[in-house]
């Protein structure tokens, strides 16, 4: 990711979980912790988050009020078409939606290689008026000449507020990846089209929180995030320190490359790897989340890290049972497991001829493994 980028995830994160305060008339102060989803930003946050673009050519400013980062499967921006001013705009990789809140213009829709003027249809606008660009349709955008237009808009795929049309009034479309693209395969659409966070295991989780999610501890801030690549050499160390079975670094970058979607990274303030959890779910049990390792940092082991995480993949996975594998001498984990059954209100049920030591070569000195069982979640 680019400096520009971290720069503006760093901006994003800080409004997301500080701001917002200002406008809240009366009730919980802490009222996140009922709405983990729940988005409301001022023009004013949106100008401190860095997300007020002014266009190259000086015919439009575009306030960006959601993005990509904020999860929710589309972006949505606010844009003032300078009085007297035309763009040449052509979404190549996106769809928009537009509708004119103030002032009147035209829409010219042309093919890629005409002119301002020699398009096939034009359009008045003025408030009210809505159009959708469905079909990567090339177009003129004119705002009359006494008075600024201004539009809402929604993009999909989501921007992540660095865009700026080119000289062929296209966007790049940027993954979650932070590449961006002028031109995408089919094999990169999954970077570029989500579903939001909340509906991703269907509507019956839509009490999970977004990614990534803050948390408070005694510590100060924690950031839940999916893991990428560059996770798994941090993760792979807080493994070692940590005591636990030891794989190889590799397998810790390929589960955050291949299985990021059941794995999860908590970082401190100043983005250091502080926990982690990595799973997945079993061949044919798409209600079960199998923890295959967890690990929080030693300074960190009475700030209730383990049990948020688990808490946060099961409501983002939306699993009825979570299930993990446990050596009958591991004390600690099996007080976490049985903690976090009582906490969530579930049986727990261990099975402790799930992996008996037979099964492991002489050399490997394997111990066996119980598997405890903790559900069905309400």
């Amino acid at each position: 990711m680019s400096l520009a980028a971290c720069a503006r995830s760093l901006r994003w994160r800080a409004c997301r979980h500080l701001r917002a305060h200002a406008s809240l008339v009366s009730g919980d102060p802490d009222w996140r912790k009922h709405a983990p989803n729940f988005v409301i930003r001022s023009l004013e946050d949106v100008r401190q988050m860095g997300n007020v673009k002014q266009a190259a050519t000086g015919t439009w400013e575009s306030r960006r009020y959601l993005l990509r980062a904020d999860g929710f499967g589309f972006s949505f921006h606010n844009t003032i078409i300078r009085a007297g001013t035309s763009t040449r705009i052509h979404y190549k990789n996106h769809v928009e939606a537009v509708l004119v809140t103030s002032g009147s213009g035209e829409i010219e829709l042309c093919h890629p290689r005409q002119q301002e003027g020699e398009g096939f249809a034009v359009f008045r606008l003025g408030p009210g008026s809505f159009y959708g660009l469905g079909g990567q349709e090339c177009h003129y955008l004119r705002a009359a000449a006494d008075t600024d237009m201004h539009v809402s808009c929604a993009f999909s795929p989501p921007v992540d507020g660095s865009e700026d049309h080119d000289s062929e009034g296209v966007y790049p479309a940027v993954g979650s990846d932070g590449r961006p693209r002028y031109a995408y395969s089919r094999n990169e659409v999954s970077l570029l089209f989500r579903p939001p966070e909340s509906l991703r295991a269907g509507s019956g989780a839509s009490v999970a929180p977004a990614l990534p999610h803050c948390v408070e501890t005694r510590l100060g801030p924690v950031h839940f995030h999916r893991p990428s690549q560059s996770d798994g050499a941090p993760m792979w160390e807080l493994a070692r320190s940590s005591g636990l079975d030891l794989n190889s670094a590799y397998c810790y970058i390929l589960h955050c490359a291949h299985f990021a979607e059941t794995c999860l990274v908590a970082k401190s303030g100043s983005g250091e790897v502080v926990g982690f959890v990595m799973g997945h779910r079993p061949d044919g049990q798409q209600d079960t989340y199998f923890v295959w390792q967890i690990a929080v940092g030693s300074e960190w082991r009475r700030c209730d890290l383990a049990r948020r995480m688990l808490e946060v993949m099961r409501r983002r996975l939306g699993v009825a049972f979570l299930t993990a594998s446990v050596t009958p001498d591991n004390a600690a984990s099996r007080r976490l497991f049985q903690s976090f059954a009582e906490s969530s209100g579930c049986p727990l049920r261990v099975d402790e001829d799930w992996m008996p030591s037979s099964l492991f070569p002489p050399d490997a000195e394997g111990k066996a493994e119980h598997l405890h069982v903790i559900g069905p979640f309400q």
